[in-house]
């Protein structure tokens, strides 16, 4: 009997650590999890022997419960970094207040047992109570340290990361695994980034750059890593994004909740405006007033970079066609518009269009590079 809660309790571990390394998608995360709790089986342990009770058949089967309990409050502390970016969050603190008053009343339903006359009982409320004392002990007094080693390990990547592609995951590092992982194939796979180092191959220093329509980010990242010197004004819709973007742009800059035709706030004047995937959803009159604004705004001589999603002239667009379907189905409202026509409002608002190049090898999303006249 003894071996099979062994057994048990192995196959709890196991399972354990295989799903929360599959949801964190992070090794560095996935072991500071479990520190609390190899803490807490070691403490629990050695305290029972040195009690003069060894591990019981009871207290070995509820190690089970015990264990799961324990890594609830390890994961909670390590999704608060992931969200947040930081243990110094205001909303940190109502997190551990949770898991504290959490822990306290199961403590207490515990240790109501140890003086049970029963000895099965007596046995599980001793072990269920330090399991669970221990556990809490290493989650507040452990966990947060080895977190702000893994966050002062990620700035020194950021800093002193290799390539610039390099650079700009390391701002991703250790957040939720979707905006982690939207950021690594967004790299790999979208065309934009080698295209835009052709774009900037000659330009010199940039300092204040305006990004409408942020997304989570990445461009904009990719943008910091590649200007060191430069601040960057974003603004975006969603509150969600907004949440991811500011994360990854840091202390560089700005990025406000928001839509177009209204543009964030920049002190200095634009040197650089990106409008990227996003010109599609404005309206000929939101359009005509974003870049009225945007004109405004940037100095004499100053860029705008749009990425456009234009009407289709190829006979099976397969990668529009499936956009736009994900579009309808989300009641999105899309005003596609033909490059001519990009073109001609561009020049009716100030700018000149010195460059319309194709990105990549779909014929749907063109580049336009123009300038302040």
């Amino acid at each position: 009997l003894f071996s099979t809660g062994v057994t048990f309790f192995l196959i709890n571990v196991i399972s354990a650590v295989v799903l929360v390394a599959v949801f964190l998608l992070s090794w560095s995360l996935t072991l500071a999890c479990m520190l609390p709790l190899i803490f807490a089986m070691i403490a629990t342990i050695g305290t029972l022997n040195v009690m003069g009770r060894p591990l019981d058949i009871p207290g070995l089967m509820l190690s089970i419960i015990v264990f799961g309990i324990g890594i609830d409050y390890s994961i909670f502390f390590v999704r608060s970094y992931q969200r947040f970016g930081t243990l110094n969050h205001p909303s940190f603190s109502q997190i551990r207040m949770a898991v504290f008053l959490s822990a306290v009343t199961t403590l207490f339903g515990f240790g109501a047992m140890w003086e049970a006359d029963h000895s099965l009982l007596q046995s599980t409320g001793i072990t269920a109570f330090l399991g669970i004392g221990y556990s809490m002990i290493g989650t507040f007094f452990i966990l947060p340290p080895v977190l702000g080693h893994i966050e002062k390990r990620r700035q020194k990547r950021v800093i002193d990361g290799g390539t610039l592609q390099e650079r700009v995951l390391n701002r991703y590092r250790y957040m939720e695994a979707y905006p982690r992982l939207f950021a690594r194939f967004k790299l790999r796979l979208d065309p934009m980034f080698p295209e835009m180092e052709r774009m900037f191959r000659s330009v010199g220093d940039i300092k204040t750059i305006l990004d409408i329509g942020t997304g989570y980010g990445v461009p904009a990242s990719w943008l910091l890593e590649r200007f060191t010197g430069a601040r960057l004004h974003g603004i975006e819709p969603s509150p969600e994004r907004v949440r991811i973007a500011a994360m990854a742009v840091g202390d560089r800059g700005l990025i406000a909740q928001g839509q177009a035709p209204a543009i964030p706030a920049a002190d200095d004047p634009v040197d650089v405006s990106t409008m990227i995937d996003m010109v599609h959803f404005l309206t000929d009159e939101d359009f005509t007033e974003t870049l009225n604004r945007l004109r405004e705004r940037t100095r004499a001589g100053g860029r705008l970079i749009i990425r456009a999603s234009v009407l289709p002239k190829r006979r099976l667009p397969w990668a529009w066609w499936y956009l736009n379907l994900i579009l309808q189905l989300s009641r999105i409202p899309a005003y596609y518009r033909p490059v001519h026509q990009v073109q001609s409002m561009l020049a009716q608002s100030g700018f000149q269009v010195e460059h319309t190049l194709a990105s990549g090898c779909d014929e749907e999303l063109v580049w336009l590079v123009a300038r302040k006249a």
